[in-house]
């Protein structure tokens, strides 16, 4: 949400500078609600900031009100100021504020998570990506109200001629009540200047600067602005926390160091061109480009997802046209920039928000970097860079052009006896050096030298401190920022830091629960505002210890036998020994009859996998040690030094598998009806990304409104600009795991498994706690590596597969493991047959030979889902007419489908590893969902496989939605016919007589599509079936064909 800024102050550079900014952006209050519900609203709002010196503390008090008949879960997403950091958060529970506890980031998401599914009352705060910050509520009430506060530290912006001011971003929705309390400690006796808040002015008392006000239903989107008066060009404050620590904050007056070339006369312009850098910022970046010079070349390179060709205007004016008329979608992808290089006398410049929503890589490597959005990550930007960047929301453009040819002073060094953990050496300093450290003596004369300009000294003493923590927080928020672009690599940092100063950071994030039974479940020791709860807790975890080894036995043990009777399944002979225990259910549900129910949507890609033709697949029933004797001898060969071999060439020499050849898989088409693919099917072919455009105004917020719109485009041949479109669901909620999972899946589906690969990792990072999303990435990389041949690739796959099987998860690990030990024994069955050289194999985990098969299927397919808490079936259809789902879960033939997942992501997976001929249906039904923050859509991806596991292993993938609960979609057929690894007919009907066994009667009419006790089924022809029966003795005793309607003929009897 946007909002405009305040337009009534004049005088200071640094409030022209802001009030030219023209848009912030502002809290957002997201729930996803039916569009029959109201939207949850602000029904109070309590600002409470205390300025001191240089830095502000402020808590904000929010009460949610939720008009619908429902518990909804609640977000609250919002941007902090450049250099601040949340370091409060607070729930009310039963009437009282309960303060969050530092935890680390994927702790707190598992234990959310979990409470959620309990019903009962959690809530974080979390870091999402450079200023931006997300809360999670559960429960919003039915009708009923909800309180939090969140606080943070911030630093004051600095503008050029060293004034400096604190902006507090008011929400753009309307609130029913307002009420906003400021305190302002500065040097001198002038006051501050304020607005945003009518005629309100600031009062002196007791040397403390505080102003007041309380509105009704305030002006949606207008600010609170506090300029501090002109300050010392040079001074220093002392604060003594509560644990005795004295800190300082000295500044001093910068100013730009000599002016650049300003006669180049060619500028190299990286114009970030994505879909978060739409909107009336961007005022800001053409007005800059207007002070550049009239009469030069502007050598423009336009990036989105990709970086499009270099085009060069000779002047100014002819850029500002050019970049008029650009188009603002797709995701952001920096990565490019890594290898950029500028010709000796060209001058770069970047133009962008810093959010790297598709990259994967630290950034590096930037040239003088301009921001102008409100939401954006400037501590990478500052560290890719070297500190040259140019923020114009605080700055006028004179002000901004004169920094880019003159460049910011820079803190070189400091002599500060007496002092430790001085943050601030180094910075770029527009406008004033900020320094923040520890006091250890009582007083210590600071000198801080600099690139150009004189050094300034400075004295500070403990014997003026004042009490509290404003510098301490203020300090801590500066290690976290310049800790954050790198978090991963120094999380012990970032939790201790987080524990002793309550900041949030990357890798820490603040939590609260509601009981006593919540915090000893997870192993959280409550707020020290809670006491006596927290002396319940210690009391309570004396001597108490997970056990791991436990957990971690238990699931082997759990493993083992699922395994077990898994195996014993795919190896048994249903030819001679069907199933029909017609009792075998998982679950209780009555049977479905689909045909009436299949839908017609989906959307697919074709392709096989690798194609690798190579020895012959191994049986399911093949003796180990034969399986064993034959890898081996495969490596011999291998290690021997002879060529690998080509698909054909392997296939060839191995005498080639005939299991399955001229399987097809056939998925459907989906072509929805909605207004926008009308609207764009309706422009010329030439004109349709112009169309789509058009409708993005209006659709832009749905992310069906991308993947349909990516998919026509990806169906039209036009896969650059489908790519561009469908990474728009990157930049629609940052860090979202949801929307990324499914950007990740249509990627797969697409085979850019490159970008799918970046999307996976990210996802296993921010959902560490759930296995799939490991299983996700290894099925991805698996599938790259199988196409490429690229063992190291195959072998993270291995590893992941290992780590998915054998980690007891705390959710569906009997489930999703097995699915996992499977995938990992097939690929390392496809590994075997490929044929590695030696030297290029990839590693093979060394796991337990109790857990090691020979594996491979005929048919395989599975299903996952994007929506937690929900739950969707899989139905196959075989050609006997028998339906396998999770309520008849084993047929007649062999076809098995896995446990029935409820409230989860999924997966469920059919298997049948001998399949008779025929056609399968495939559809998925949308039972249902109890996910707070879903009504609606639900993201299901379906991966096809024939030959799994096998050299010439073939597979499809295709993503479909379900809209509402009941909704059955068809996603495909796969059909196996003659020359598939099932016996074809020799004969005709004629050929019957009676006393031929099943055998014989198999090599004449093919492989029956329903055996049912005595009696078989053969497929007649012509919509006829031919049923024949055998007698106790296994001999023919009667034959019949069977027409539509009830007709039969006696073939022989």
């Amino acid at each position: 949400m946007r909002m405009t800024l305040i337009k009534s102050f004049t005088g200071l550079a640094l409030l022209i500078a802001l009030i030219s900014g023209g848009t912030a952006q502002a809290q957002i209050v997201r729930v996803k609600i039916d569009p029959r519900e109201s939207p949850v609203t602000i029904e109070n709002m309590t600002v409470k900031a205390s300025v001191k010196g240089l830095h502000a503390q402020v808590d904000t008090e929010f009460v949610f009100f939720n008009p619908n008949r429902r518990a909804m879960e609640g977000e609250l997403e919002f941007p902090l100021p450049d250099g601040a950091s949340v370091n409060g958060y607070a729930i009310d529970v039963g009437g009282a504020m309960v303060d969050g506890v530092v935890v680390m980031k994927e702790k707190a998401r598992v234990v959310f998570e979990t409470e959620v599914r309990r019903g009962v009352d959690p809530g974080i705060i979390e870091h999402v990506r450079g200023n931006l910050y997300r809360t999670r509520i559960y429960p919003l009430p039915a009708g009923g109200s909800r309180r939090i506060r969140v606080s943070y530290t911030t630093p004051l912006a600095i503008a050029p001629d060293g004034s400096a001011a604190l902006r507090m971003i008011m929400p753009q929705e309307r609130i029913g009540k307002r009420s906003v309390t400021i305190e302002v400690v500065v040097p001198g006796q002038k006051a501050p200047t304020l607005g945003g808040l009518g005629d309100r002015r600031f009062e002196l008392a007791q040397n403390v600067w505080r102003v007041s006000a309380e509105d009704s239903a305030p002006t949606p989107g207008e600010d609170v602005l506090v300029a501090l008066p002109v300050l010392p060009d040079n001074f220093a404050i002392t604060e003594k926390d509560r644990d005795g620590t004295v800190w300082f904050m000295a500044t001093a007056r910068t100013f730009p160091v000599a002016a650049r070339a300003v006669a180049a006369r060619e500028f190299d312009v990286y114009w970030d061109a994505s879909s978060s850098r739409e909107g009336s910022s961007l005022k800001l970046d053409l007005a800059f480009i207007e002070k550049l010079p009239a009469d030069a070349t502007y050598n423009l390179i336009v990036f989105r997802d990709r970086p499009q060709a270099p085009e060069s205007f000779r002047s100014r004016t002819a850029l500002l046209a050019a970049l008029k008329e650009i188009d603002y979608d797709g995701g952001t992808n920096l990565g490019f920039m890594a290898n950029r290089k500028t010709k000796p006398g060209v001058m770069p410049m970047l133009f962008t928000d810093g959010l790297d929503t598709l990259g994967d890589q630290v950034l590096v490597n930037l040239p003088t970097v301009i921001v102008s959005s409100a939401v954006s990550d400037m501590e990478s930007l500052r560290q890719a860079s070297g500190g040259a960047v140019i923020d114009l929301r605080t700055m006028n453009v004179e002000q901004a052009a004169g920094l880019f040819f003159s460049p910011a002073e820079r803190v070189t060094g400091l002599t500060a006896p007496g002092t430790a953990d001085v943050m601030g050496l180094g910075q770029a300093a527009t406008g004033r050096a900020i320094l923040i450290g520890r006091l250890n003596a009582p007083s210590s004369s600071l000198s801080i030298e600099f690139g150009s300009q004189k050094a300034t000294t400075l004295n500070v003493s403990a014997a003026s401190a004042t009490t509290g923590g404003t510098l301490a927080r203020a300090w801590a928020a500066m290690r976290v920022a310049q800790l954050a672009p790198r978090a991963d690599d120094f999380t012990d940092e970032l939790l201790s830091l987080g524990r002793k100063y309550g900041v949030v950071s990357p890798a820490t994030t603040l939590i609260v629960l509601e009981s006593i039974d919540q915090w000893i479940r997870h192993d959280i020791e409550p707020p020290e505002t809670l006491p006596q709860m927290r002396n319940q807790w210690r009391a309570a975890m004396k001597g108490r210890r997970a056990d791991a080894d436990t957990s971690r036995r238990q699931h082997l043990e759990t493993l083992e036998q699922n395994w077990k009777e898994r195996l014993e399944w795919l190896r048994r002979d249903f030819m001679k020994n069907p199933f029909s225990d017609a009792g075998s259910k998982e679950e209780a549900g009555d049977p479905m009859v689909m045909r009436s129910e299949i839908g017609m949507r989906g959307t697919g890609t074709g392709g096989g996998g690798a194609g690798l033709g190579a020895a012959p697949a191994a049986a399911m029933g093949e003796d180990r040690n034969q399986a064993r004797e034959r890898r081996e001898s495969m490596d011999e060969v291998a290690a021997s030094g002879e060529a690998e071999d080509g698909p054909a060439e392997s296939a060839k020499k191995a005498g080639g598998s005939d299991s399955q050849r001229g399987a097809a898989i056939e998925v459907q088409a989906w072509d929805p009806a909605t207004p926008y693919m009308l609207a764009i099917k309706a422009a010329p072919a030439a004109s349709r990304y112009e169309a789509y455009l058009q409708q993005k105004a209006q659709f832009g917020t749905s992310p069906s409104f991308f993947l349909d719109v990516a998919d026509h485009f990806f169906r039209a041949a036009q896969p650059e600009i489908g790519t561009r479109v469908l990474t728009n669901l990157a930049e629609m909620k940052i860090e979202d795991a949801a929307l990324l999972r499914v950007l990740a899946w249509r990627l797969r589906q697409e085979k850019q498994y490159e970008l799918a690969t970046t999307q996976f990792r990210r996802i296993t990072k921010l959902r560490p706690e759930d296995p799939q999303s490991f299983r996700d990435l290894a099925v991805t990389l698996a599938e790259w590596g199988k196409a490429t041949r690229d063992p190291k690739m195959l072998t993270e796959a291995l590893q992941l597969f290992e780590k998915v099987a054998f980690t007891p998860w705390l959710r569906h690990a009997d489930t999703i493991s097995i699915f996992a030990l499977e995938e990992l024994n097939a690929l390392i069955s496809w590994i075997d047959a490929a044929r590695f050289k030696a030297a290029n194999r990839p590693a093979i985990p060394a796991i337990e030979e109790k857990f090691r098969a020979e594996l491979s299927t005929d048919l395989r397919l599975y299903i996952s889902w994007d929506a937690d808490n929900t739950d969707i079936d899989l139905h196959v259809i075989e050609p006997s007419g028998e339906e396998a789902y999770y309520g008849h879960n084993r047929t007649v033939r062999g076809g098995m489908v896995s446990r029935d997942i409820t409230d989860g992501y999924g997966p469920e997976e059919y298997l049948i590893a001998k399949a008779p001929g025929g056609r399968y249906t495939i559809a998925a039904k949308y039972y249902g969902s109890s996910q707070q923050t879903i009504l609606g859509p639900a993201t299901v991806t379906a991966t096809i496989f024939t030959n799994w596991g096998r050299a010439d292993e073939a597979q499809q993938t295709l993503s479909i939605r379900l809209d509402s609960p009941k909704d059955m979609v068809e996603l495909g057929k796969v059909t196996f016919g003659s020359g598939s690894g099932i016996r074809a007919s020799t004969g005709s009907p004629a050929d019957l007589t009676v006393g031929l066994n099943a055998e014989q009667v198999d090599a004449i009419l093919g492989a029956p599509v329903k055996v049912d006790g005595a009696q078989r089924e053969y497929d007649g022809g012509g919509e006829t079936v031919i049923k024949v029966l055998f007698d106790e003795n296994g001999k023919l005793v009667m034959a019949s064909r069977h027409f539509p309607g009830g007709a039969i003929m006696i073939l022989v009897q």
